[in-house]
């Protein structure tokens, strides 16, 4: 993508790690009290004069980029507890709960040789940014279905995340004084048919993030941030865009179902493809207009 050139050259120039098992860099948690990291995320990417502006442009190009539809992906990472930190003195309390969120700004940056460097971006302030800056770096981009099951689950991480179920009284990680409110896992089987599977720790005792699996998830990709890390998360005016190296592809139903054999699937038929947004409705991805060499579609295959 030429408007990534500048992210893809930042990708090529960090060591990637191949393997979820590698360590990763991470912000340490000076007090517990600290929502995010006390440096921020990143580096500014600052400006010594403001954006050019017009009246009402932003609802314009709104109104233009709603024609445009975009892939939709569900992003889920563990919540990471304040024990993860530096000198906390909170060893061994229970993590906080799995976060995800809904995003239609996920895209490829370099697939290059063994790197497969991937970007989205969100407006802050965002628990799944936090959680993937306090635990290890680490979540998963699940590709959904451009089916009704595949919808159905975008939809349900558009929906905040639950209430924390821990607060920090008198230095310590106790549970809420707040009433108990349902998250988003708590609900995901019966709103979506679809589970979250827990995959373990990894080599720090880091919770790994949940993977998804039911009928509208395509693929999960394993994802984590590389060194160093604060060059990964790149704060810009109220978004901060993430970088990660894909570490695993699995796949899920669908494909499987379907065979993986490339562009054609079994029987001679176009496998499912992934889930979009436009016009403030989701979307399965039309027809094919034009074959990808340029060449005119026989009347037998319209």
């Amino acid at each position: 993508m030429k408007s990534c050139r500048g992210l893809a050259a930042i990708a090529k120039s960090t060591p990637w790690h191949s393997n979820p098992s590698t360590k990763f860099p991470l912000w340490t948690r000076a007090s517990v009290q600290y929502a995010r990291p006390p440096g921020g995320y990143g580096v500014a990417v600052g400006r010594t004069s403001p954006l050019p502006s017009a009246p009402d442009v932003a609802n314009r190009v709104k109104s233009v980029l709603r024609r445009m539809p975009q892939s939709v992906v569900v992003i889920t990472a563990a919540g990471a507890s304040p024990t993860q930190g530096h000198d906390s003195g909170l060893s061994g309390k229970q993590d906080l709960e799995p976060v995800g969120m809904t995003v239609s700004s996920f895209a490829s940056l370099d697939l290059d040789g063994d790197v497969a460097a991937v970007a989205f971006n969100v407006k802050r302030p965002s628990r799944t940014l936090d959680a993937i800056a306090w635990g290890g770096g680490a979540f998963n981009v699940h590709v959904l279905a451009g089916t009704e099951a595949g919808a159905r689950v975008a939809h349900h991480f558009t929906r905040p995340n639950g209430a924390n179920p821990y607060e920090v009284r008198d230095g310590e990680l106790e549970p809420s004084s707040h009433a108990a409110t349902l998250g988003l896992f708590d609900e995901l089987e019966r709103r979506t048919g679809c589970v979250a599977i827990s995959t373990g720790t990894d080599h720090r005792g880091h919770t790994s993030p949940p993977m998804l699996q039911g009928p509208g998830v395509l693929y999960v990709l394993k994802c984590a941030l590389a060194e160093p890390a604060e060059r990964m998360m790149l704060p810009i005016m109220n978004h901060t865009i993430v970088v990660a190296g894909v570490t695993d592809v699995v796949a899920g139903e669908l494909p499987l179902k379907e065979g993986e054999q490339g562009v054609e699937a079994l029987n001679g038929t176009h496998p499912t493809l992934g889930l979009t947004y436009g016009n403030r409705h989701y979307r399965s991805p039309g027809g094919i207009i034009l074959n990808g060499d340029g060449s005119a579609r026989k009347a037998s295959e319209k």
